[in-house]
């Protein structure tokens, strides 16, 4: 596992943004800068975790 973690998991830094604001995410190369709304990331998050869930249950279902 990746940084010495002892479980996977989902990890994500949620940064509040000012317009027309240069932040730490525009000086570091290869990053992926999102703007929108909190409660829809939350949602989106949300929906894809339980989509994940689905497919998960249903390839266990498979594999016994």
């Amino acid at each position: 596992m990746a940084s010495g973690a002892s479980i996977t998991h989902l990890h994500y830094h949620m940064i509040p943004r000012y317009p027309d604001e240069l932040g730490v995410a525009d000086l570091i190369a290869g990053k992926r800068v999102l703007v929108e709304d909190p409660r829809v990331t939350r949602d989106r998050i949300k929906e894809s975790l339980a989509e994940n869930a689905t497919l998960s249950r249903l390839q266990q279902r498979r594999n016994h």
